[in-house]
């Protein structure tokens, strides 16, 4: 976005209104009133907005959850995104990546002698990783290859396609047949979240799926289901819940897509992080049990995932928001009246003027706080120079989830197997700058080869 930076420069501003995705919006090209709109996000006096029919898409609580009702939710919600609870899912976790991700792709790069497309190989692992998370025992492992099937009918999308028909008036235009798919979706889940409530109203849990937990239990136990006025259905529920779901499973799966990218770009800097784990005591053991903890603790990992997202992180943008306050917002020294729209521009915050020294560098060291170097010395200048997982009201509950999945997937990939990028898929059809833009969330076309390291 430095273009339009500069657009803004010129007009002796540090804002610009401009169209994006159909919607006129101010964007905020500067970190200080970035701060100033999330003072304001915190006391509700900004929202998130979606257009029309998006909002159906997403469901109510999307543009609903702002403000006070939203800040007492995400505190009984937090409860079950803690790293202690987290260590429940890594046995499973480390199985998927182990035996359906890398083995899968090591089984078929060798079986066909080509490069295996990477992101639908994330893609099944994050959703199997999100969707036990989140449902756990509810979803069968018989149900899960039909689940999965249902949810790529809402997912698998060519976001372009949706603007054909944006009202969804044609019954075979891609926005009709997502909201068909959504439909069918929440009915096979509306089943699941109702035998959830009933076991969690009768105490009968522990009885039904005994050593078990997901997500969905906590927040029915700690009343975290959000319906702010108690006229939300079952669909509105399930829609809530469906968004957790969704949003882990972009997040990881087009994280680990361009994590993958930028160790393939990046080999010497990937080389620092494989020696550090191969030097690591548990995480070079085969034998050892992981844990949250413990898979934390490389900071050379912790880096390079840092540099990697804030290069190319999922969203250049944070989803829009809009002026709530009866009478208006001051930003920087402007009146924005109600229902104008902002835009956070995640991806300039992070490389645009006033973020980091040298930012076009890939350069993981600049997040290494562990001998002490300052932030001037690392070149760290925006307040809001890292934030790819949102900020605020907002920042994603599911961090530690995504984090750990991030964290897992490399370590295992860098203990056991070397790989080689297809650079030629980087220019294949369907992208433009090495990008896949007609796969859900853009990103990295990635095609690897898997090679077993020897022991």
């Amino acid at each position: 976005m430095n273009e339009q930076y500069a657009i803004a420069q010129a007009a002796d501003s540090q804002m610009l209104r401009m169209n994006a995705l159909g919607s006129t919006s101010v964007f905020l090209f500067s970190h200080d009133l970035v701060k100033q709109w999330q003072g304001y996000e915190l006391r509700g006096q900004t929202k998130r907005h979606l257009q029309p029919p998006f909002d159906k898409f997403a469901g109510k609580a999307v543009s609903e959850m702002h403000g006070q009702e939203h800040a007492e939710w995400k505190k009984k919600a937090m409860r079950s995104f803690k790293p202690s609870m987290l260590d429940l899912y890594i046995p499973s976790m480390q199985r998927s990546v182990q035996d359906v991700v890398l083995k899968g792709m090591f089984d078929e790069s060798q079986a066909s002698g080509e490069a295996v497309h990477f992101n639908p190989m994330a893609k099944r692992f994050a959703y199997d990783i999100g969707s036990n998370f989140v449902w756990g025992p509810l979803i069968s492992e018989e149900e899960r290859p039909l689940s999965y099937e249902l949810f790529k009918g809402v997912t698998h999308i060519n976001t372009a396609e949706l603007f054909n028909d944006i009202e969804a008036k044609e019954p075979d235009s891609a926005m009709s047949r997502v909201l068909r798919a959504k439909d069918e979706l929440n009915a096979f889940l509306g089943d699941k979240f109702l035998t959830a409530q009933r076991l969690v109203r009768d105490d009968a849990w522990e009885a039904t799926f005994p050593g078990t937990d997901c997500m969905l239990r906590g927040m029915l136990e700690n009343d975290a289901i959000f319906d702010p006025r108690g006229d939300y259905d079952l669909f509105d529920k399930v829609d809530f819940v469906q968004f957790l779901t969704t949003a882990a499973y972009d997040t990881s799966a087009t994280t680990l897509t361009n994590l993958m990218f930028c160790m393939s770009q990046f080999p010497e800097e990937t080389e620092k992080v494989r020696r550090a784990i191969l030097s690591h005591p548990e995480l070079s053991d085969p034998h050892a049990p992981l844990s949250f903890a413990t898979l934390k603790d490389c900071n050379e990992l912790e880096c390079f995932i840092a540099e990697a997202n804030r290069v190319h992180g999922i969203a250049p943008v944070l989803l829009d928001r809009e002026v709530a306050a009866e009478d208006g917002l001051e930003i920087g020294g402007y009146h924005m009246p109600k229902g104008t729209q902002l835009s956070i521009p995640v991806k300039w915050l992070h490389l645009g003027e006033g973020s980091w020294s040298e930012t076009d560098e890939f350069k993981p060291a600049r997040h290494d706080k562990s001998d002490g170097r300052s932030k001037a010395e690392r070149g760290d200048l925006g307040r809001y120079n890292n934030i790819p997982f949102a900020t605020g009201l907002h920042k994603c509950l599911g961090q530690n989830l995504a984090m750990l999945e991030l964290r897992m997937y490399s370590v295992l990939l860098l203990r056991e197997y070397d790989f080689a990028l297809d650079e030629s898929q980087l220019s294949a059809e369907g992208t433009v700058n090495g990008m896949q833009l007609q796969q859900g969330t853009p990103h990295f076309n990635v095609f690897l080869k898997l090679f077993k390291r020897s022991q």
